[in-house]
């Protein structure tokens, strides 16, 4: 490449990950998001066809996550993108398929709708009292209290 499509691509690249007004800051002076959006500028810089993503969203705040995910969704255009999450909403909002996997074994491969009807939707709540001795009613009454509190 001559240093005129260097230029152009690294300019390209950064308006890609939204970082044009950053360019000149380093590495250490930039928000755990930004670094976040250099990774991934590093790794699309040379426009590979295949992109490998581990947890790119790993500590980030809830909008620095929102921002991660926009842009995601922009380099899935013309490419494929292998991504690792602990975030289900995450793998929902972002993945055409989905691979869960339990300690080292596949436990499903499917569309995120499929996924969701195999396993359901949700979380669900355990409480177990700490408590040795407790009676129904008064576990009963502190539940209804929980409930109230939670459906409101």
């Amino acid at each position: 490449m001559n240093p005129e499509e260097i230029e152009n691509t690294i300019r390209d690249t950064l308006e890609v990950v939204m970082l044009t007004e950053h360019k000149h800051k380093l590495s250490k002076e930039m928000s755990g998001g930004m670094k976040r959006k250099l990774s991934l500028a590093m790794a699309i810089v040379t426009k590979p066809k295949v992109l490998i993503l581990d947890e790119p969203t790993s500590g980030l705040d809830i909008e620095s996550r929102r921002q991660v995910w926009e842009l995601i969704r922009r380099l899935k255009q013309g490419r494929s993108i292998i991504m690792s999450s602990q975030h289900l909403e995450e793998a929902d909002e972002l993945a055409d398929r989905i691979c869960i996997m339990t300690k080292g074994q596949l436990l499903a491969l499917d569309t995120p709708n499929n996924i969701k009807k195999q396993f359901g939707v949700g979380y669900k709540l355990m409480i177990e009292p700490k408590i040795e001795k407790i009676d129904m009613s008064s576990f009963a009454n502190m539940k209804q209290q929980f409930d109230a509190l939670i459906l409101t």
